[in-house]
């Protein structure tokens, strides 16, 4: 009869410290945002984690009750070393092996089966705990452990391999981009002065010329006078309006220039973007020199990285825009007609 109390408690012991690590691994909120889309399981969870720090002083307050009993009634029937290996091992099997065994779905449905059970004793539980506000606040307020900006990319880095992840690697992409954003400086991206296409204020927007600008795979390009280094102006090759007249370049140039420095950081060159409008931006050095050109491109592409790979350009067909956006119900990934009741 005795060895039965004993084996009895000490599954208890396991059970309870399963129930624990499960509830440990995903958060209430997560529990929570599950059920809502339907989830059966999560719904049964909710119950009992929904409770915060009661369902937590519950578990372990079994656990160290029944790993108290566990330990009087080996060490009076057998020698005290027993008691104690009997004890670690207990402990090493539950709190060590089990969460890395591989079991957590047995785990799981074993914990949604005595969640309601939990669930009820957490709320008295929690009638107690609740007196103890800022004890509560205190343990419930975990450091996230993100000190400096490199801890929160290397958390992105780990996130796709991460359990239950539902953030895409596009979205991944674009955050650890807008992180890194400020640590790039005008030089790390810009187009030298001797890679640059440049174009001549008294050359004639003809077909030869034309045909050189669309051969070149830039869009906007810088103006000079005489003199490369004398910079009057940008001309966007999409605002180019082709004429029999064949105006010059700087007839159709815009004379308005925005300049930046080589060793700016790419925050204050998106500023001016924002405040001037510019498309192209002048790049000059510390001597005043002309030294390349930035474009708004450039800086948006390095501020959201690559996006979903689409050839789609018809954005100013409005009928391609919308018949674009349409997509047959069976493609939705989940319809959501009514949302289950989760008890705050």
């Amino acid at each position: 009869m005795m060895s039965f109390v004993v084996i009895t408690l000490g599954l208890l012991v396991l059970l309870l410290s399963a129930i624990a690590e499960v509830f440990e691994t995903v958060p209430a909120i997560e529990l929570k945002r599950r059920a809502r889309y339907g989830d059966k399981a999560a719904t049964r969870l909710y119950k009992a984690a929904r409770w915060g720090l009661a369902t937590q002083w519950l578990l372990w307050f079994l656990i160290i009750v029944s790993s108290s009993f566990f330990f009087t009634l080996v060490s009076k029937h057998s020698p005290l070393w027993v008691a104690f290996g009997a004890s670690i091992a207990l402990i090493w099997i539950g709190f060590i092996w089990i969460p890395r065994s591989g079991a957590r779905a047995i785990n799981s449905y074993i914990t949604e089966l005595v969640a309601p059970l939990i669930g009820s004793l957490a709320h008295y539980v929690h009638g107690l705990t609740k007196h103890f506000g800022s004890a509560e606040h205190h343990y419930r307020v975990k450091h996230a452990k993100i000190y400096e900006k490199t801890d929160l990319l290397n958390l992105l880095t780990r996130q796709p391999d991460q359990p239950g992840n539902r953030i895409s690697t596009i979205e991944i992409n674009m955050l650890s981009h807008v992180l890194k954003f400020n640590d790039k400086l005008v030089a790390d991206i810009m187009m030298s002065s001797t890679k640059v296409k440049e174009v001549s204020s008294d050359d004639r927007l003809g077909p030869i010329v034309l045909a050189e600008l669309h051969k070149s795979g830039q869009r906007s390009f810088p103006v000079y006078q005489k003199k490369h280094i004398n910079i009057v102006g940008t001309l966007e090759l999409d605002e180019v309006i082709s004429s029999s007249e064949s105006p010059t370049v700087g007839e159709v140039m815009n004379p308005k220039l925005t300049f930046v420095h080589e060793e700016q950081p790419l925050t204050e060159v998106l500023q001016a973007i924002s405040k001037t409008k510019a498309k192209l931006m002048i790049v000059i050095n510390s001597f005043e020199d002309y030294v390349g050109v930035i474009s708004a491109a450039q800086v948006l592409d390095e501020l959201v990285g690559d996006v979903i790979a689409d050839d789609f350009d018809l954005y100013d067909d409005k009928q391609a825009v919308v018949n674009r956006r349409i997509k047959p119900k069976d493609s939705d990934k989940e319809e959501i007609t009514e949302e289950p009741e989760v008890i705050e």
